[in-house]
């Protein structure tokens, strides 16, 4: 069984519900192998933060307090090795989804949502990924190591097996040899875009893959460093927060599955503006899942 470590909730809902939808939990890991320390402080920084914002969205039109969300609490992630800090994740997730709720995860190292997907896959063999984030992620080993921040959408693509899964938002930085590859993938407009031309790609292909279940994977460096200057690598060139408003509103009635916001680093941050813009992206993305329950049970 997962080893929880309990703090107060995130916009303070509560631990456990009655037949809970959505299941918050936090990743405090951190293996960063070239950029900035501190992921670990993640899940507490945007919780804390989480406190100047409001539980109801104007933009999706639900309360967090009204979906019956949990907040599960963080996993006990200390002195543990990588494979062991990745197996209890996907348990934990795993868990989440066997008692009925979308797992929504607050992480520090984005490696950590290869074992949310992981669990995922098992329960929705024909799985969408949508992939916001600056980096491609497609590299074999980085540094000598095979499991970090720069391979893992090389794993989830090694598992789905099929590009044409996987959406790529925002992706700017990486080698000749990854942007080949990612160009096999739904590529929300060309390497690098302007604003509109990725929201019509990504209205476009989310209209092409209908219902079917989607992860979406936020790497909080996919904003703009002006934005979000918290983040564990930060890159140049990112969208701003206007952008993804106009983001949300298309994954509004879509079937998400499960959520993972990752890469914040409040150490690098002193203004906690970074934690305080990932804890509404978490807020907004949690909401989602409502939507879309709302709609089937209108149909």
């Amino acid at each position: 069984m997962p080893r929880w470590n309990r703090p107060y909730g995130f916009l303070n809902v509560p631990e456990d519900g009655k037949e809970p939808k959505v299941g918050l939990f936090g990743a405090p890991y951190d293996r960063v192998t070239s950029g900035r320390p501190g992921g670990r402080y993640a899940p507490a920084a945007i919780r804390q933060a989480s406190r100047q914002l409001e539980s109801y969205s104007p933009l999706i039109e639900q309360d967090l307090q009204d979906i019956q969300a949990v907040d599960r609490g963080d996993l006990d992630l200390k002195t543990t090795s990588p494979k062991e800090a990745m197996s209890r994740i996907q348990e934990a997730a795993q868990q989440l989804i066997q008692q009925g709720m979308t797992p929504v995860m607050m992480a520090g190292d984005p490696l950590c949502s290869l074992p949310l997907f992981l669990s995922l896959l098992t329960q929705h063999p024909d799985l969408m990924v949508l992939q916001l984030d600056a980096h491609t992620g497609l590299r074999a080993e980085y540094l000598g190591e095979t499991h970090c921040h720069h391979t893992v959408m090389h794993h989830i693509h090694e598992e789905i097996k099929d590009p044409q899964r996987i959406i790529v938002y925002g992706t700017r930085s990486g080698t000749k040899a990854e942007f080949e590859m990612a160009k096999r993938c739904r590529v929300c407009g060309p390497f690098p875009s302007f604003d509109h031309q990725r929201l019509t790609a990504l209205r476009y292909h989310l209209e092409a893959v209908h219902y079917r279940p989607i992860l979406v994977t936020c790497d909080l460096d996919v904003f703009d460093p002006s934005v979000s200057p918290g983040v564990s690598y930060p890159e140049p060139g990112g969208i701003l927060y206007e952008e993804f408003r106009h983001l949300l509103t298309y994954l509004k009635g879509r079937n998400i599955v499960g959520v993972s916001v990752a890469g914040c680093c409040p150490p690098a941050d002193s203004s906690d503006v970074s934690a305080t813009l990932a804890a509404k992206v978490v807020r907004e993305l949690s909401l989602l899942p409502s939507v879309y329950s709302l709609e089937a049970s209108n149909a």
